[in-house]
């Protein structure tokens, strides 16, 4: 599902294809719930966020550069450059976000909590993620 911006999203369910005068056409059940499931998904990763995942993540929250850029005390700039792989976010930043966007999900954060997981030892991010609907969108990582 490249539309959300990220490259290795797969739908698994949740989507209705149908035929139109223009062509094949895709709708998506309850897409705000699939859009949270990714980012929280995206967060809950260890390691830091690709650029791609950054950039999904600041258009989740619907800011601007400049706007995330005041919000962590940083500058467009800085926030344009990670969504260009030319530098990466740091770790305070990252919790930062992390708490943003769990916060905007409507998820009971705990800050401590968020802040220990957000500084485990990096891992390898996952290269595929499945995105499922059942009862309500749940992301998982392909095998």
């Amino acid at each position: 599902y490249r539309e959300c911006g990220l490259d290795n999203v797969w739908l698994a369910g949740g989507f209705v294809l149908a035929e139109s005068p223009f062509g094949r056409t895709m709708s998506i059940k309850n897409l705000d719930e699939l859009f949270n499931a990714l980012a929280v998904h995206l967060v809950e990763q260890s390691g830091e966020p690709a650029a791609k995942e950054l950039r999904y993540l600041r258009q989740h929250l619907g800011m601007t550069q400049a706007q995330l850029g005041a919000l962590l005390g940083l500058s467009e700039q800085q926030v344009a450059r990670w969504e260009k792989d030319q530098s990466e976010i740091g770790a305070a930043a990252w919790r930062l976000l992390r708490l943003l966007i769990l916060e905007r999900t409507g998820m009971a954060i705990k800050v401590e909590l968020q802040l220990k997981a957000a500084s485990s030892p990096p891992g390898k991010r996952p290269r595929r993620v499945v995105a499922r609907r059942g009862a309500r969108w749940q992301t998982e990582i392909a095998a």
